[in-house]
């Protein structure tokens, strides 16, 4: 998820960056501040998870919610931000970088987004 993230709202970014003046350009600011944050937030939520040299896989996250509540929270929530799921920072970003481009008989780019 975290690898594919960096290739998907990188797009985003260009599409408010290439709006132009009229809001692109504070879209792609905030969406950058915003992917940095979930970025951040999830890179130090996995390494206070695995804390060890030991490589980890997935079924040693069963029961994260119980055992260590707060780095499985932290990990969920910037999960949800970086999938674009309502209403994290992901989907604020993401839903704001499409109103510029949407001006009259430029609904392909948006389109194109989705």
């Amino acid at each position: 998820m975290l690898a594919y993230s960096a290739i998907a709202q990188m797009g985003y970014v260009t599409l408010a960056l290439l709006s132009g003046a009229g809001g692109g350009f504070g879209a792609a600011a905030f969406y950058l501040v915003a992917y940095t944050a979930m970025n951040l937030a999830a890179f130090g939520a996995i390494a206070a998870l695995t804390g060890t040299a030991e490589p980890c896989d997935r079924h040693d996250c069963r029961g994260l919610g119980y055992t260590r509540p707060f780095p499985a929270g932290v990990l969920a929530l910037a999960m949800f931000a970086l999938a674009g799921i309502p209403p994290t920072a992901g989907f604020i970003g993401s839903f704001s970088s499409l109103p510029p481009p949407c001006g009259p008989g430029e609904i392909v780019p948006a389109v194109i987004a989705f």
